[in-house]
């Protein structure tokens, strides 16, 4: 258009603007996206075996290998760094809505608004589709062919000698420092660079387990702001959208290759926690490296000394004095650190933690008690 044409007046600069605060195809879009999400997850929740095996084995598999492939390439978690600048933008964009709202032009507050919950929508769409689904594949006892019930305390019993046996043999093949606590040579960096020999380790082992366990190679990263994440009560957390497992590298050292493991596991595909939590049990107790193998080891040990305490405390107290004392001091080290970094915090993210849970049709944080089901499970097989 010349410059003569716009003189006459050709371009109406007063045109009214349209009803909608986004355009139309994206308002299109925020309708969709969320019921098409819930639309996915109602359909999979009657399909388990379609799931499992056209999505987790399949759809999902494909897509975590892409992405982490790529994500991978960078030493740090990208996802925090997009976190720490969704978290400044949503600032941004709520004191923009706000002035908005002042000084009456409510049109504009209406637009942003409307393109944040865009925003939203297509997050939680692409969450359900990069791995939310997961959440419905089939139960991984099923998987693994366990008939599970409900351990007794003579099992219990079993497995928590079992595995104070495997901790006191592995205490001479570990690092111990000047204050007693285990350590890694190499540090969180070192452990995370070979928490892929742990599961090219129990592919190996089974034809099943390489079948369930396959997939994309983990390189978990750890957390920058980890000091402050253990206030929290999280330990870690699995981002799909880079699917990029992350770490609490602050914590005592033993608990990471196990945390390491877990977080692996949800980009395995397993998203259920105690599934995630078995996983990372198996992996570890796979491993070919000793301290992988003591940090599985420790973590049943917690689980099934807490399960055991619930329901025979007498038998506990005398099973207890049996492991190596270089292990007690682990423990004690880890009990007082959680102690100190009890917080509101803690609490809040647990709630919310147990909300989320649920809303992916669990049964919230008890269930990460399953692991002790499963791992019983695993005895039971092995007799």
């Amino acid at each position: 258009m010349t410059k003569n044409s716009r003189e006459a007046g050709f371009i109406n600069r007063n045109r009214p603007k349209s009803a909608f605060p986004v355009r139309p195809i994206l308002f299109v879009f925020f309708v969709l996206l969320v019921p098409a999400a819930y639309a996915l997850k109602y359909f999979s929740t009657f399909h388990p075996e379609k799931v499992e095996n056209y999505y987790s084995l399949g759809v999902y598999r494909t897509i975590s290998s892409a992405v982490s492939s790529y994500f991978r390439l960078f030493p740090f978690s990208c996802a925090e760094i997009m976190l720490y600048e969704l978290i400044i933008l949503a600032v941004f964009l709520i004191a923009v809505i706000i002035k908005r709202l002042v000084v009456g032009d409510r049109r504009a507050a209406l637009r942003i608004a409307a393109f944040m919950l865009f925003v939203l929508s297509s997050m939680y769409f692409l969450f359900t589709v990069m791995w939310g689904l997961n959440y419905n594949r089939l139960p991984l006892e099923e998987s693994l062919h366990y008939k599970t019930g409900k351990p007794t305390a003579s099992e219990l019993t079993d497995a928590l000698l079992k595995e104070t046996d495997a901790i006191n043999s592995l205490c001479d093949k570990v690092n111990y420092d000047s204050n007693g606590h285990s350590y890694y040579p190499g540090g969180f960096k070192k452990i995370s660079a070979n928490v892929n020999d742990a599961y090219l380790a129990l592919q190996k082992s089974d034809e099943n387990y390489r079948k369930l366990f396959s997939g994309a190679i983990p390189r978990p990263k750890g957390i920058l702001a980890s000091k402050l994440l253990s206030y929290t009560g999280i330990e870690g957390i699995f981002i799909p959208f880079t699917c990029e497992p992350n770490v609490d590298t602050d914590l005592p050292a033993f608990v990471l290759p196990f945390d390491a493991a877990h977080e692996s596991a949800h980009l395995k595909g397993f998203a259920r926690e105690q599934e995630a939590n078995f996983v990372a049990y198996l992996a570890g107790i796979s491993s070919p490296d000793p301290y992988f193998q003591y940090s599985a080891h420790m973590e049943a040990y917690i689980y099934l000394s807490n399960a055991l305490f619930e329901t025979d405390i007498e038998t506990l107290k005398k099973v207890a004095p049996l492991i190596d004392k270089r292990a007690v001091s682990d423990f004690e080290y880890y009990s007082n650190y959680v102690t100190a970094h009890e917080s509101t915090a803690s609490e809040i993210s647990n709630k919310v933690n147990d909300t989320y849970l649920k809303s992916q049709g669990q049964q919230g944080v008890i269930t990460y008690n399953m692991f002790v089901t499963l791992l019983i499970e695993k005895y039971r097989t092995e007799k």
